[in-house]
């Protein structure tokens, strides 16, 4: 079987670092950006430029984007995967967040992955093989699907991430062969916590210490999570090694039951409002329409 070529973006350190090291050792080729490739410099040393491409990337550069593009079809002719795994979190009431500070986030969350997801899918379709296709994966959050509190803004820019995904599967050219999945992870020991943005107490949440804001802050920052980015790495790797990819790959146990309590709350909500929806209908009008059942299509081949 050939060595698959990987795109990651953030393989500096955390998850991405550990997917990085994982498909190296695997015998993989990585193309890893970053904003400083001197972070990987003991990989550098390890692996050869055949098989390991260290570029600097800041993801909202979107030229910069295109070249280290440009520059993994000079070095290695094709791209297999691309890793969209860089981005940071904002903890603090929504009140307490700056309009500026959420935008800014939004734009390495989700418009800079949206932009290496475009440039994803037209390298896959025009420079691979014709049908050789490729895989996205997209590295989302349990708050991808779970909006957390004190997180709020960083949860929205990974629900667009998810929503942007799941409505772009839709659409691809079967003939393509491009496979998009969202990899949400659990609470993974990595330094997540340490970059985090930590905005103070907005002075109205301040007294009433039962509020979600405090609890979230003592379990969340400055902690070391249980989960192991090696192991998430592994998991993902042999994942797409398969060739069997998931729209969605929650990992951690913590992930899988969030997704399952969502799935259990959602159908109930489902069923106990659908009294409010049985008259509906335009007059004159019964039944679904034949627009509604190509929709009902869609969302069955995409989740």
């Amino acid at each position: 079987m050939s060595r698959k070529v990987w795109f990651i973006t953030g393989a500096s350190s955390g998850i991405g670092r550990a997917i990085t090291e994982h498909v190296l050792s695997r015998g993989d080729i990585v193309v890893a950006t970053m904003r400083k490739p001197s972070a990987i410099a003991d990989l550098a040393a390890t692996y050869g430029n055949d098989v390991l491409l260290p570029v600097e990337l800041d993801v909202t550069n979107y030229a910069q984007a295109g070249a280290a593009f440009d520059l993994a079809k000079e070095a290695f002719g094709r791209i297999d995967v691309v890793v969209n795994n860089a981005g940071y979190g904002i903890c603090g009431e929504f009140e307490a967040i700056p309009e500026e500070d959420a935008r800014k986030l939004f734009d390495v969350n989700y418009w800079a992955p949206a932009n290496i997801t475009r440039q994803a899918i037209r390298f896959f379709r025009e420079v691979n093989p014709a049908g050789a296709g490729g895989t996205i994966l997209q590295v989302t959050s349990g708050a991808g699907f779970v909006s957390v509190p004190t997180y709020s803004q960083y949860s929205a820019s990974k629900h667009a991430l998810e929503g942007l995904t799941e409505g772009i599967a839709g659409e691809l050219d079967p003939a393509w062969n491009i496979k998009l999945c969202l990899v949400e992870p659990g609470q993974f020991d990595t330094n997540g916590p340490n970059v985090t943005l930590v905005l103070p107490v907005h002075p109205a949440y301040a007294a009433n210490r039962s509020l979600p804001s405090h609890s979230m802050r003592t379990d969340t920052l400055g902690v070391r999570f249980k989960g192991d980015a090696a192991k998430l790495a592994r998991a993902v790797y042999d994942v797409v090694l398969s060739g069997d990819i998931p729209p969605r790959l929650p990992l951690g146990l913590d992930c899988v039951r969030l997704l399952k309590t969502k799935a259990k709350t959602l159908q109930e909500t489902a069923e106990s409002t659908e009294k409010w929806s049985a008259d509906m209908l335009r007059e004159g009008v019964s039944g679904f329409t034949e627009e509604d059942a190509v929709y009902q299509s869609v969302l069955t081949t995409t989740h």
